[in-house]
């Protein structure tokens, strides 16, 4: 549940983000078209983005029940949607509701 960041290649590690310390986090994507835009899912919970290095988490949507989520993926198309693979139940798709996707 703890997420380390780099700033030199790997050379050196730093604490980035413990907020989902106690739970599982599985997967971990970046918006390829906006910057600083970061994408994590939390097992049996939700997905989560956050920008800019805020250190604040925001849930993109309620998931119609608790699922475990895999890969996610921003749709190259649509920034503003984000897909989240489940374990045995499919592919889940999140709209973000924010100014540059209004």
């Amino acid at each position: 549940g703890k997420l380390y960041k780099t700033v030199d290649g790997g050379d050196h590690w730093s604490l980035f983000s413990d907020t989902f310390r106690d739970k599982s986090v599985f997967s971990l994507a970046v918006s390829p078209s906006v910057s600083g835009l970061l994408y994590l899912g939390v097992w049996f919970e939700n997905v989560y983005e956050m920008q800019d290095d805020s250190g604040s988490w925001e849930p993109l949507g309620t998931s119609p029940r608790e699922e475990v989520y895999g890969p996610l993926a921003v749709d190259p198309s649509d920034p503003c949607r984000i897909y989240a693979g489940t374990a045995g139940h499919g592919l889940l798709a999140f709209t973000k509701s924010s100014p540059e996707c209004d």
